[in-house]
């Protein structure tokens, strides 16, 4: 995962935001249609990213049973900030 953050200014010398705020990434799901990733955040909250791996147009309609919860979207992805 390539997470863009940070910066620094040369001028007081000082970097801002320069570590990740990612704590954690989980593949929850994955088979040959669909694949879905939690990624926890430092700040306590998550984002969930459900991939469609082979129908990808987004026209078509997806859903998806993972544990006890059930996902419908249309399109490519699903993403979800928790």
């Amino acid at each position: 995962m390539i997470e863009a953050h940070g910066d620094y200014n040369p001028v007081t010398e000082f970097a801002r935001n320069a570590f990740s705020e990612i704590s954690k990434l989980e593949l929850i799901y994955d088979d040959p249609e669909y694949t879905a990733i939690r990624i926890s955040l430092k700040k306590q909250n998550e984002i969930l990213l459900i991939i469609a791996n082979r129908e990808s147009a987004k026209a078509i309609q997806h859903n998806i049973n993972i544990g006890q919860q059930e996902f419908s979207w249309k399109g490519p992805y699903l993403l979800i900030n928790k």
